[in-house]
């Protein structure tokens, strides 16, 4: 694989994204711009969707405009398909989905939008729907960073020992990020 490159610029300004695309003139683009956060996505529905669907729209049409054949890896994300009972899993990809959150729906509404821009105007669109992931430089908020923040705490004897953690009753598996990447990596290839 090349080299790569990071841009900066708002996902929800066109001349951003256009400047973007333009000047980099990408063979590919790992699509991994998301409001992904669920309680930020419960308490701001709006601003997640717009940030998720019309988000990907913009990227999609700066890369119709400039770089059609460039390869799009969108990530989607595994909690699009819901609650999926013990009998349908392990979770095929062809699993109906039924998002349960404003997140997961924003996420499945774009990854239908890939899946459109793919049959409607042939950008090569790979869709990926990764399930929990963490690693190095996770963001606080999530379980992994939160949990380790308060061992560290508590081991350094700034708090008691007592770790809050919320609901301990769903089961989830957790993918090392650098293995994720690996996977979109290839997938972009």
């Amino acid at each position: 694989a090349g080299p790569v490159r990071i841009e900066r610029g708002n996902l929800l300004q066109a001349e951003d994204i256009g400047r973007i695309v333009r000047e980099c003139r990408a063979e590919g683009c790992v699509h991994l711009a998301a409001q992904s956060s669920v309680p930020a996505s419960i308490a701001d529905p709006a601003a997640t969707w717009e940030a998720n669907v019309r988000g990907t729209i913009l990227l999609y049409e700066a890369l119709r405009g400039v770089s059609p054949a460039a390869r799009v890896v969108f990530i989607g994300s595994g909690d699009t398909y819901g609650e999926v009972p013990p009998e349908k899993q392990p979770i095929r990809e062809e699993e109906r989905l039924e998002p349960l959150n404003p997140y997961a729906a924003s996420k499945a509404a774009a990854d239908l939008l890939s899946w459109q821009y793919f049959r409607n105007f042939g950008l090569p669109i790979v869709r990926m729907r990764p399930f929990n992931h963490t690693g190095p430089g996770q963001s606080p908020g999530f379980i992994a960073p939160d949990v380790a923040r308060q061992i560290a705490r508590i081991e350094k004897d700034l708090d008691p020992p007592v770790l809050s953690v919320g609901d301990l009753s769903p089961e989830k598996d957790f993918s090392d990020v650098r293995d994720i990447v690996r996977g979109y990596r290839l997938a972009l290839s």
